[in-house]
């Protein structure tokens, strides 16, 4: 049997966007990778074309470390809105450099223009492994000042402790000649929702990587035999993989009371559901229906998980569409998230 392979996303997008299963995706123009010019010396008085503050450090510092986890190098796009309700701060869509996974994220931040801002979108693109080092110096006390000199390509960002005057780092980090070069996935719509504890998740892909593993079953099941009127829907969803030498399955169970589905509504899997099912095991294949089953790569899932901090992850499935796993990133935004797009592995 032939090793499945792992399909890239930009296909995947160009497949559910154009709903034709046997195009396949266009090649895209090599991109260069040297340091964007105009690197002039720039006079402090003069105000910045744009500046980002963000009041914890650390916040950013995750935020960063989790996109860099996929992405060596990264565009981020400075938005402001002029809605109070709107967002305003970072936001990240990119793919990797293997066009298999898509990062989508943003953070919060308060957004200053200055008078030479440019009209269109602005943004900056570095190497992740720059940013995130130096965002090491800060701790939780600290804020965070990120802002593009007037008329020139190069970012600048002061890490610094309020009303104390005794630690303020700068650095000034190099852009790379790069803008946004993916779709997104705005259009796309899922029927399965599962909600399942961060560390649950990244203990089974800890262990499939561990027995070396290169790919990951996720599915969901309903049993072929439903209870009478009134009673719980009841739903498995199991992970589950097949290495050399050891094969390992991790079921969960969840319960949804049948007047709760509402057509057009996608279905919620709570994996860490303590409620009883009626049922002690996951039951035989053969009285079970399958709802979802796809398969995808260890060792991407693994750096999507390593790490993020204790929360609840959101997978949202659904049949010949990339796995969506959002991630709250917490702080004072519930508008906060990181997700990640992976596309299916190929037999």
């Amino acid at each position: 049997m032939e090793a499945p392979q792992q399909s890239a996303i930009s296909e995947e997008l160009e497949e559910l966007l154009a709903h034709d299963l046997s195009e396949p995706a266009a090649a895209l123009p090599e991109v260069p990778r040297y340091p964007a010019p105009k690197h002039r010396k720039r006079d402090s008085t003069e105000p910045p074309d744009w500046k980002v503050s963000f009041a914890q450090s650390v916040l950013l510092r995750t935020f960063c470390e989790n996109v860099g986890n996929i992405l060596t190098e990264c565009y981020f796009e400075v938005v402001r809105s002029e809605d109070p309700d709107g967002f305003s701060g970072l936001s990240v869509e990119s793919i990797d450099q293997g066009r298999v996974c898509l990062v989508q994220a943003r953070l919060s931040g308060q957004v200053t223009l200055g008078p030479g801002a440019p009209a269109g979108p602005r943004g900056f693109c570095v190497r992740m492994s720059n940013l995130t080092s130096s965002l090491k110096s800060g701790h939780a006390c600290h804020f965070v000042d990120l802002w593009q000199p007037a008329g020139s390509s190069d970012v600048v960002f002061r890490i610094y402790e309020p009303n104390v005057s005794n630690y303020a780092p700068e650095f000034t980090l190099r852009t790379l000649a790069k803008g946004n070069d993916c779709q997104g996935l705005n259009g796309l719509e899922y029927n399965l929702f599962v909600e399942i504890d961060l560390e649950t998740f990244r203990g089974a892909v800890r262990m499939a990587k561990d027995h070396k593993a290169d790919v990951l079953t996720l599915a969901v099941y309903a049993p072929k035999k439903k209870g009478p009127p009134g009673s719980p829907d009841v739903s498995f969803f199991v992970i589950s993989y097949d290495a050399d030498e050891v094969s390992s399955k991790f079921p969960y169970q969840s319960s949804t009371e049948s007047e709760a589905h509402v057509d057009g509504k996608p279905t919620v899997i709570r994996a860490n559901d303590t409620s009883s099912t009626g049922y002690d095991c996951l039951p035989p294949e053969e009285e079970l229906d399958t709802v979802f089953s796809d398969r995808f790569g260890v060792e991407h899932l693994f750096h999507f998980v390593r790490g993020m901090e204790r929360r609840e992850l959101t997978l949202r499935l659904d049949q010949g569409k990339p796995l969506l796993l959002e991630y709250p990133m917490g702080g004072s935004s519930r508008a906060d998230y990181i997700r990640f797009v992976l596309a299916p592995k190929i037999q």
